[in-house]
């Protein structure tokens, strides 16, 4: 057999599962849906490794590869005699490999019964003669060679000889330390068997009739184009079910010929016809309707007798055996080949899904999370167009924020709850198939040749968006896959839509009074110190009003705390509502507040202030037991840059008119000197 057709193709990517687990695991309650998926693929990654019909092991060659390095700078240039000469190296290096993991069939295969006691017993399967195939491990290290592949032989650890074909792959990103290769041990003792035995056939049948066979036949061919059995031997009928005159009756090898191989015999037959010996495999029919293969050696012989017919004779030998074993080995790679594929494709989904989580927890906008979704999507739906629609509390509907794929002009701009089934239900809705009847208002414009599935966005139980994806071709299905994908996404966005709200309101509570609604005093001294350096540049003033409410302590010795914190509230709402747009207010201490007016000057500020002095009557502290009393403000106004050149020279300028006003009878407003 060709060995080359026997290569298990490895993945580019493999999963560094033990980092991708880490991660998830250090990512706590924001990735627990997403850690259920990543679970699945890790064990469906597990389940392929472990059931494999082949051995598989993973291992380090890493102090493997340091070793060699040290040859190397020794100056060593021929490695494969350096070896030879010096067979004490070899074992030397053999004790260096690391078995990080090895599956059952792995296992079983060298006759151990553990991990534990195959591992330790690594020196016993490569030794003496087996040494040839560990050697050519070295020199593809040492060539920097990423893929191995070579037949040898091993041992198992109870000294019975293995004939082995050993394939290896570098992982990706391991390909300087060799400290993590994916390596297959083939069993091809069957193989060399047969391989031996068709060579002592071939030599029988040079010796006798060129062939060793299950059944011998000789054939006479006219010039006409009819031919004859002349003889066969009686092992024909016990084996086919036919007898000569079956055939003879027919006329024609036919009678027994697989259909799909009957070509094959009419070429073989006009190879003989000009002097060819013919080996040939092909399909036969026995009489009872069983299939067997069979090999024939087919030889023209010069006319015979006084006849111009042509003899030709052939021996035939059963080989079914052979070539089920041929079929099993290839169906058994196949099967392997789409399980890596498969493999290969849930690692690269996982690493997009990861790296698509990692950069959504660096967003500090929505629209920043819909960019980064997008952009995925793009990665991990090739085939699919999608969109991202949010929820508007305006009109109580669901905008389209961003889309994606080869159909973003087939997307509504705005969908009600009543066009989408997901959004109605709550849960996940797919529409594919000819003969579906229910389908989604919003991807109507398609329903005759795209399937559809939409997959809600939850926010603590509130439906706060909906992906929507659309298979591009036409006809083509939605798989669970790719449900699965949008699934993940939908829940990483979710809860990043969650942590940016979260950081938005923890942002608001740091800079703003929780009793007044108004910025808080850290925030009005950071403000204050921008607004003073713009003046600065631009040569504008800067003005603030300080206010005091007058009598404040015996407010709350009449009303009571709690009476005056509720008028405290009342004073808040009515400063926020008396500033113009680009103004600031500030609760700055318990009855002070501050007013910032960037770019105006002292008298506007103070036409400003008498304005809230005379309007604060309005504003009421009271109780149940007391008639209501209207609050009244001293106010003291100060102007950047005539009052002070710095935050605390204004401030303490404003608060010098404040306590002015007091002197003054209260209920007035002050500028500063």
């Amino acid at each position: 057999m060709n060995n080359e057709s026997k290569f298990y193709h490895l993945p580019d990517e493999l999963p560094d599962r033990d980092n991708l687990i880490h991660y998830l695991l250090q990512s706590g309650a924001k990735l627990v849906s997403t850690s259920s998926i990543v679970s699945n693929y890790d064990s469906h990654y597990k389940g392929i490794f472990d059931q494999a019909p082949v051995s598989i092991w993973e291992e380090d060659f890493s102090k493997v590869k340091i070793r060699l390095d040290e040859l190397r700078q020794q100056g060593i240039t021929d490695l494969r005699s350096f070896c030879e000469q010096n067979p004490d190296f070899v074992d030397e290096t053999i004790a260096l490999v690391r078995i990080i993991d090895v599956n059952q069939t792995g296992i079983e295969f060298y006759g151990a019964t553990s991990h534990d006691e195959l591992t330790a017993s690594l020196s016993l399967l490569i030794h003496n003669v087996a040494n040839d195939l560990f050697i050519g491990q070295l020199q593809a290290i040492w060539e920097h060679q990423t893929i191995f592949n070579q037949d040898g032989i091993n041992f198992s650890i109870h000294g019975e000889k293995l004939d082995v074909n050993v394939r290896w792959k570098v992982f990706p990103g391991h390909e300087e330390s060799y400290d993590r290769i994916l390596l297959i041990v083939l069993d091809i003792s069957k193989q060399q068997c047969i391989s031996r035995a068709l060579k002592n056939s071939e030599e029988c049948y040079q010796a006798i009739c060129e062939i060793t066979s299950d059944f011998a036949y000789a054939l006479s061919y006219s010039p006409s184009g009819t031919f004859k059995v002349e003889w066969v031997t009686d092992s024909f009928s016990m084996i086919t079910g036919y007898t000569i005159q079956d055939i003879t009756e027919a006329g024609t090898m036919d009678l027994f010929t697989h259909p799909d191989d009957r070509i094959l015999l009419k070429e073989a037959g006009m190879k003989i016809l000009q002097g060819q010996t013919v080996d040939l495999e092909m399909r036969i029919i026995t009489k009872s309707g069983n299939t067997l293969w069979m090999h024939s050696t087919n030889r023209p012989i010069k006319p015979f007798s006084n006849s111009q017919n042509l003899l030709i004779i052939g021996a035939v030998k059963d080989i079914t055996d052979r070539k089920n074993t041929e079929i099993t080995l290839n169906e058994t790679q196949i099967q392997l080949h789409q399980r890596i594929h498969d493999l290969e494709k849930r690692t690269k989904e996982i690493t997009l899904l990861t790296a698509m989580t990692n950069n959504l927890q660096l967003c500090r906008s929505i629209k920043e999370a819909c960019d980064v979704v997008a952009e995925y999507a793009n990665l991990l739906l090739p085939s699919f167009s999608g969109g991202i629609y949010l929820h508007s509390s305006e009109n109580e509907s669901y905008v389209l924020a961003i889309s994606w794929g080869t159909k973003t002009t087939s997307h509504k701009m705005a969908i009600l709850k009543q066009d989408c089934w997901a959004l109605r239900r709550g849960s996940p809705f797919l529409s594919q198939g000819e003969n579906r009847t229910l389908v989604c208002t919003h991807t109507r414009p398609n329903t005759e040749t795209t399937s559809s599935f939409c997959m809600p966005v939850n926010q603590q139980g509130n439906l706060i968006g909906l992906f929507c994806l659309e298979a591009d071709r036409d006809r083509a299905e939605i798989d669970s896959s790719a449900q699965q994908i949008l699934s993940a996404m939908s829940e990483q966005f979710g809860m990043t839509l969650s942590n940016i709200h979260l950081r938005e309101n923890l942002s608001e509570q740091a800079v703003h009074d929780p009793l007044t609604g108004l910025y808080n005093r850290y925030y009005m001294e950071e403000f204050l110190e921008k607004e003073i350096h713009r003046a600065r540049r631009s040569n504008k003033p800067v003005s603030v009003i300080m206010i005091d409410m007058d009598h404040f302590r015996d407010l709350n010795s009449l009303f009571g705390h709690p009476n005056v914190d509720i008028a405290l509230s009342e004073v808040g709402i009515f400063l926020a509502r008396s500033i113009r747009a680009g103004d600031v207010a500030c609760r700055y201490g318990g009855d002070e507040f501050l007013l910032i007016l960037p770019g105006t000057c002292t008298d506007i500020a103070r036409e400003r202030a008498e304005q809230l002095c005379r309007a604060v009557h309005s504003v009421y502290v009271q109780s149940e037991t007391r008639p209501p009393q209207p609050i009244s403000f001293s106010v003291g106004v100060a102007c950047f840059p005539d009052h002070g050149q710095s935050v605390k020279e204004l401030l303490h300028a404003a608060d010098a008119a404040v306590y002015l006003a007091k002197d003054k009878g209260r209920d007035r407003v002050e500028i500063a000197s």
